[in-house]
């Protein structure tokens, strides 16, 4: 108004009551500043003056504006926040309408910073007149960023020294990366791998909790072979089953064994499984070779070598004190020689052999330990002979009895006993010394003469090759024969075979004991030509046949 412009104007005479006028009064906010303005003033005459004046318009109100709201911002690389744009699309109120923006840090900075770390930012709106308002945004940096993580390459060992799994596998480093510091790897590696293959698993995991996983492979592999002991068999003694123990294969690995088995060569061809490979073995050297599989296919062998020493056998020759007229193995008192030797034979086995006689039982104290034998027995008496070679092996054993015959007669008991031959029919004489050697000679025979039902039984024998019992058999070869007889016996046991050969005469001419059971023994070398019958009797079986003895 005027009244707030005039500043003591004055007159003569005095002012009209309305005398004071402006030329504007009114103002608005383009006015905002100084402005000058005329005041003129009249007084009551009419007189009137003017001078100029400055009126300043004044702005006192700030700006409103509403605040953004406090959010979170994303950790880039570098593990720090860009500031966003706070300000730009941001509208305020004012009483003169023309609000502007600005933040502080500015949009675009970069700040360092860490997962969940906040930040103020502050907004000021200015009205262009010197009013301002300002307010704060947080930003809380948020770290969403999972890590980089490879994992170390695939690892491939082998199984630990007598076990099926590997321990303290180096598993190599991995290479992993975040925005931020702070980021730790783990894996959930066992201490213990077994064989086959094995999946790690190695986790990173950032200061934010943020994870990243990657998968490592550890293969375990078997190469250890089986551990094999074979066995060492010492050499085996002949047995007629013509069957063999064998020690037991060892044989161990590491992951477990899939399959045993054998093969036998030499002198014995046969396959098997598993680790008892005893069983049928044949005379001389065979190899048992052995094959172990685990369960990786990873394999050993193995040998040993089995020797059956060849049968041990021994055969005790028919002697004679006498002869011809005299029985084998016999000696006869008052005619003849006064003692026998018998002589020992063997075969198979393995030499050096060592020898024992024996009286009484094949236990009883040596009397020799040659395989030739001495004796001059006063009574029928029973020999035993063992022998064994180098390894220990015994051969059957073997006996021989030496009769003992008094063929003494007549009243001073100087003349001797004989069977001859008269008119054809057996005739025992007693004949002085000097005429013994002449009826031997004329087919006669020492001692009385024997005749009996077995006698007739014999005489229906007839001459075959071979006669048999189901337990005992027995063949001749030749037969007839110029010459000897090869006996061959064969038996199912072993017990000792008895052989009786009786003349056309019913004389028993020779009598072997102790013959062993399948074998072959010779007879008749020193027979004249004629009819005999051999006996061959065992456990109470018997077998009985015809020989034809043929002149040379």
């Amino acid at each position: 108004t005027a009244s707030q412009v005039n500043n003591g104007s004055s007159d003569n005479c005095a002012i009209a009551t309305d005398g004071y006028a402006l030329d504007k009064t009114v103002f608005d906010c383009s006015n905002v500043g100084a402005n000058t303005v005329t005041l003129t003033v009249r007084d009551a005459s009419g007189n009137s003056a003017g001078a100029l004046a400055t009126v300043t318009v004044v702005d006192p109100i700030a700006p409103t504006f509403t605040i953004p709201s406090s959010h979170g911002v994303n950790l880039g690389s570098g593990c720090s926040i860009v500031v966003p744009d706070l300000v730009t699309g941001l509208s305020g109120s004012d009483n003169c309408g023309n609000v502007t923006f600005t933040q502080l840090p500015v949009a675009g900075s970069s700040l360092s910073s860490s997962h969940s770390q906040t930040h103020t930012i502050t907004i000021t709106a200015n009205d262009g007149h010197g009013n301002t308002t300002s307010g704060n945004v947080t930003l809380t940096a948020k770290d969403q960023t999972f890590p980089l993580l490879t994992p170390p390459a695939a690892v491939t060992v082998n199984t630990d020294n007598g076990k099926c799994s590997a321990s303290a596998v180096a598993l190599g480093i991995p290479s992993y990366s975040d925005n931020c510091p702070g980021t730790t790897v783990a894996n959930d590696a066992p201490a213990t791998y077994q064989k086959g293959v094995t999946s790690i698993t190695w986790t990173a995991t950032d200061a934010a909790g943020n994870t990243q996983t990657a998968t490592q492979t550890v293969t375990v592999t078997d190469n250890e072979k089986p551990v094999l002991t074979c066995p060492t068999v010492p050499v085996q003694c002949y047995v007629s089953s013509g069957t063999y123990t064998v020690p037991l294969l060892t044989a161990t690995d590491n992951c477990g064994i899939a399959s045993i088995t054998f093969a036998i060569t030499g002198s014995t061809t046969r396959n098997g499984s598993g680790t008892n490979a005893g069983g049928s073995f044949n005379e001389g050297s065979s190899v048992i070779t052995w094959t172990v599989v685990d369960g990786s296919g990873n394999s050993s062998t193995c040998t040993t070598t089995v020797v059956i020493n060849p049968r041990l056998t021994s055969l005790i020759p028919d002697v004679y004190a006498v002869n011809p007229g005299g029985s084998a193995n016999t000696l006869y008192k008052g005619y003849g020689p006064t003692s026998l030797t018998l002589n020992a034979s063997v075969s198979g086995g393995t030499g050096p052999y060592s020898y024992k006689w024996t009286v009484g039982s094949s236990a009883g104290q040596g009397i020799s330990t040659s395989p030739s034998l001495t004796e001059s027995p006063t009574a029928t008496t029973m020999y035993y002979f063992n022998v064994k070679d180098a390894y220990g092996c015994s051969a059957p054993l073997m006996t021989r009895t030496i009769e003992v015959v008094d063929v003494r007669c007549g009243p001073r008991l100087d003349k001797v006993t004989v069977c001859v031959l008269q008119k054809g029919v057996p005739t025992t004489s007693c004949v002085i010394q000097n005429s013994v050697q002449g009826s031997l000679s004329n087919g006669g025979y020492l001692g009385s003469c024997l005749v009996s039902a077995a006698t007739t039984k014999i005489r229906k024998v007839e001459i075959a090759n071979e006669v048999s019992t189901p337990e005992l058999s027995m063949s001749v070869l030749p037969n007839p024969s110029p010459s000897s007889f090869q006996l061959q016996i064969r038996s199912r046991n072993e017990s000792p075979v008895t052989i009786r050969v009786i003349s056309g005469l019913g004389v028993v001419i020779e009598t072997r004991r102790g013959i062993g059971s399948n074998g072959t023994i010779s007879i008749g070398s020193s027979y004249r030509p004629g009819v005999y019958y051999v006996e061959a009797a065992q456990d109470g079986k018997r077998v009985t046949q015809k020989l034809i003895k043929l002149s040379e």
